[in-house]
């Protein structure tokens, strides 16, 4: 049964699925979302650019991103997906057939801005765009958001546009089952708390994704960004919480 398979991949084998794929129109669809929001973005910090940015396609958006004060715009409070456009997302296949997979989930903040946090990235080629190797849980422990033990986080990371093997993720197999200690952590701008780099020798592999392919992963996955390639590359997250007795009913 498939729905056994993924959630005994990421929960106790492998620590991932990859094998979850969005149509190329739906793909289209949240392409178009992002560039929305992106646009919604510019008007409040750089109106007079609005024009430029309107006229391209994102993947192309390195080429045009010295005209923007890159760091202060992208940060993650401003990169999240308005509520108008999270109703229009749960109307899509994809997710009504996340909602299959994985019953009664309920997507998380971690921003603490809208009840519903879905947020789009822009990565461009060989830039420090990408966060070094991590897991999604610490940077809810670190900032003492903690969750419930008979809950589990899960992160739906979606390549709207990626070149093959070059952009997009790492990830290290299994190391959801691993003891690894986090020694360094830095603060944001905002005070709120990331992990640093983990100086551990690793297998690290990098998800060979397609657009539309998505990595479903445990929050305890050691995973990070890959910048490389020539075009910028889009992506999508959200983070799911779900009742471990919904899980538990695969895992026997």
């Amino acid at each position: 049964m498939l729905k056994k398979k993924i959630v005994k991949d990421i929960i106790i084998d492998k620590g991932y699925y990859d094998k979850f794929i969005i149509s190329k129109k739906e793909t289209h669809l949240l392409y178009q979302i992002i560039k929305k929001n992106f646009l919604k973005l510019l008007k409040n910090y750089q109106s007079e650019t609005i024009k430029i940015f309107n006229n391209i396609d994102l993947k192309n958006y390195h080429q045009y991103s010295h005209l923007l004060n890159h760091q202060m715009i992208m940060q993650k409070k401003n990169r999240l997906i308005s509520p108008r456009y999270i109703s229009e997302i749960k109307k899509m296949k994809f997710y009504k057939k996340l909602k299959i997979i994985f019953n009664n989930f309920k997507i998380l903040n971690f921003e603490k801005i809208y009840n519903e946090e879905i947020d789009w990235r822009i990565v461009r080629p060989f830039n420090k765009d990408v966060s070094p190797l991590h897991r999604d849980e610490w940077f809810w422990t670190l900032n003492k958001v903690n969750i419930k033990k008979e809950f589990t986080r899960i992160k739906i990371w979606i390549p709207i546009f990626c070149e093959k093997g070059k952009n997009g993720l790492r990830y290290v197999p299994k190391s959801h089952l691993e003891k690894i200690v986090l020694k360094n952590k830095n603060k944001r701008n905002d005070g709120l708390v990331k992990p640093g780099v983990v100086n551990k020798k690793m297998n690290v592999r990098i998800f060979n994704s397609s657009n539309g392919q998505c990595f479903i992963f445990n929050d305890k996955l050691m995973h990070g960004g890959l910048s490389g390639g020539r075009k910028t590359r889009i992506s999508l997250e959200f983070t799911i919480l779900i009742r471990n007795k919904e899980l538990n009913k695969y895992l026997v």
